[in-house]
Order: C-alpha cells, then structure tokens, then sequence
C-alpha cells in the first residue's frame, strides 16, 4: 500500500478521468433528482435537521445546539438561506467528493481498477438517496473520507482538522479518537498534530457553556437505555446492510474485508468499516445512547465499503 501520495499505476490520466466523469454522472443525476422532485425522498429527521439549519439565521444559538447537529448546521447554514432544494444540492455536492476521495484512497492502496470503486459506491442504496436528503450521514460520509484520505498521504494535521466536526455530526464517531490517536502515534510526524483532533468538540462545548445551553459532551457521559427505540438482535446491522448497501455490494463487502486483512493490504480504511460498524452493532444490541438502528447509519462508511 502507498501511504505516501505517491501515484500508480490506478492514477494514470485516463483513469482519473474516467473516474471524474462517473463522480460528475452521479452528482448530475443527484441534483436532476433534487430539482425535479423538490418534495424528494424524506427520512426521519430530514426536515429537522434543514430547519435548525434554516432557523440558525435568526436563532444563532442553533449552530450550537447538539440535537441538529452542529457539524451538519455549520456546512448547511449558508444553502438553508436559500432552501430545502439548495441544501439538497448541497447534499449531492459532498456526497460526490466523498466518493471521489474514496477514489483517491482505492490509488493509494494500489488497486487496478480504482475508478470502479466510484459506480459501486453510487449503487449503494442508502448512499445514492442520502446524496438527495438533509441528514447528518451525508456530512458524515464527507468527513470521514476525506480524513482518511489526508491521512494516508500522511498529511496529519488537514486529516485531523477534517475528522473533528464528523464528532459533532455522529456522537457514534468518537470511535475514531484512539484510532486516529494510534495511526497518527506511529506515522512520521503525525502525534504532534493530535491537538487539533478536538477543535470542533472543544469549540461546540464552550460555546454550548457560555451560551447557558446544553453541553454535548454530557449526552456522551450518560449511556443509558431508552424505550424510545427499543433494542434490535446481534444480527441487526448485517441485515441493515444489505439494505444499506444491497446485497451484493454488501456480501462483496464482506468478502472484501476478509481478504484484505488477511493480506494485510487494509489499512486505515478498512479498520475505519470495521470499528464504525462494531458499535452500531453493539449499540442496537444493548439499546444504548437510544439507537434508531436505521439502515441509513451505516452510510459514513459507504465510500469506504466501495473499496473493498
């Protein structure tokens, strides 16, 4: 694996190329989808993530509020001045970088075909919608990509800028604290830009204090279950993956994984789909932090899981 930017084969002109024109074929299709349907595909919590956003304009205290999402409200604040419309272009703008970092990653590692990572990652169900809606994994997708990316080009202090609001967009993201705290300790220069791992968090509370709302961080200090949602199986994110990503991208996936830790050829993003999907899992289980337990949680690490 190259984890220091330099190109292969995979990079040659022609295949970035091809792989920017599929990425440009999906974000067209996205925004067509948007603009022809301005009612569009809806989840729970899509239009109260817009709003907060939207409301942000004259209630500035909801750039702070943990319930939408401060990572989501500070991408989405300038597009909500405009509408429901506009923040789902703006939807289908980050999803598309998404994949074309995860693009970027399929090079890294070396693979032949890395532009076939772009299709895969567009047929995934859940991502493809989430590119058309106002929900936080959308975001969250951006910034773990992206992360990882910088990251293996051992670009540290970029990579950690970047992961930070994906804490204050997904609570279940602080999975990634030890993990970029680990692969920073034992990179060339990464441990000394470890700081600005917390920026965003560090940003949200104080402001949170001051502002005599709330503080995120005590939603995270208090992991207690709910009858809200109820609790589901062991086996309840399998299943929601083939949803997610359909069943055979999902069993492809699958495979994937086994084969590239076996071969040891991995590496960050393939630990990032296996300690993200672990907590889904055990979090369902246990009915803890109230887990929706929804298919679409699984989408952060769709472009990554277009790698395997």
């Amino acid at each position: 694996m190259s984890l220091d930017g330099k190109p292969t084969a995979a990079s040659s002109s022609p295949d970035s190329r091809l792989a920017a024109i599929l990425v440009g074929c999906g974000l067209a299709l996205s925004v067509l989808i948007a603009l022809g349907q301005p009612h569009g595909f809806l989840q729970a919590d899509d239009v109260t993530h817009f709003l907060y956003a939207k409301w942000a304009w004259t209630w500035p205290s909801y750039l702070l509020d943990d319930w939408g999402r401060p990572g989501f409200t500070a991408l989405y604040f300038l597009p909500a001045k405009l509408g429901l419309t506009a923040c789902r272009i703006m939807s289908a703008a980050l999803m598309a970088v998404a994949v074309w970092a995860a693009y970027r990653i399929a090079v890294l590692m070396g693979f032949r075909y890395a532009w076939a990572v772009v299709p895969v990652a567009y047929a995934q169900p859940m991502l493809f919608k989430l590119s058309q809606t106002t929900l936080t994994e959308t975001p969250a997708a951006f910034y773990l990509t992206w992360a990882v990316y910088l990251a293996m080009q051992n670009r540290w202090a970029l990579s950690c800028m970047v992961l930070s609001p994906m804490f204050i967009t997904r609570h279940e993201a602080v999975i990634f604290i030890p993990i970029w705290i680990i692969a920073a300790w034992h990179s060339r220069n990464g441990k000394r830009f470890l700081p600005l791992l917390f920026w965003a968090p560090i940003a949200i509370n104080v402001g949170a204090f001051f502002a005599d709302m709330p503080m995120p961080i005590a939603r995270l200090l208090a992991p207690t279950s709910t009858s809200e949602y109820g609790r589901g199986g062991w086996l309840t994110f399998f299943c929601r993956s083939m949803e997610a990503y359909g069943p055979a991208i999902s069993a492809l996936a699958m495979t994937g994984v086994v084969h590239l830790v076996r071969s040891l050829r991995g590496g960050l993003p393939i630990v990032c789909v296996i300690v993200y999907f672990s907590p889904q899992t055990i979090l369902r289980a246990l009915g803890l932090y109230a887990p929706g337990g929804y298919a679409r949680f699984l989408v952060p690490i769709g472009p990554k899981v277009a790698i395997c």
